[in-house]
């Protein structure tokens, strides 16, 4: 249907996909590996490490361009106060980009349009995208390690709010 003289079409949805999760043996602690590759905006996939797990929310979403959408990681099995949490996402050609390390440390060219945050009393950290726009296509990983590595290569200080 044409779109009248002074009226907008509505943004297009986004689209997504996930894969279901697959079982990965244990890793060794403080390595993380996603349980899928699949590619989709905003597509999440669960890390393990050892005993502990990480369980990612929301699996699909679809989301307008413009439009907010956090995500959430929960940790299982151990106390996230132990660890350095991280946001990375990789789009299906490149190599995965670090998002988000910490509280207020992120990838380089990240600093505007996300929000990281800790919930520590509720072993939860979540990840904000102020505003999707297409470039954000990609798959999604929370990730924690037991020591402080240079995963993130090229980081920013976000001042606090």
């Amino acid at each position: 249907m044409p779109v009248e003289h002074g009226e907008s079409s509505p943004a297009p949805l986004l689209p997504l996909s996930s894969a279901p999760p697959s079982k990965l043996p244990p890793l060794q602690p403080g390595h993380t590996q996603p349980t899928s590759l699949d590619h989709g905006l905003f597509l999440l996939s669960a890390a393990v490490t050892g005993q502990m797990t990480l369980e990612q929310h929301p699996r699909e979403v679809s989301v307008q361009e413009g439009n907010e959408i956090t995500f959430e990681c929960n940790m299982r099995g151990d106390d996230m106060t132990k660890y350095y949490m991280y946001w990375y996402r990789q789009d299906p050609w490149g190599a995965p980009e670090c998002i988000w390390r910490g509280r207020y440390t992120y990838g380089e060219g990240f600093q505007d349009g996300f929000e990281g945050s800790i919930d520590e009393s509720k072993n939860r950290f979540t990840l904000q995208v102020l505003a999707a726009k297409p470039e954000d296509a990609a798959t999604y990983y929370c990730g924690a390690r037991i020591t402080l590595e240079q995963l993130c290569s090229k980081v920013n200080q976000k001042p606090k709010r």
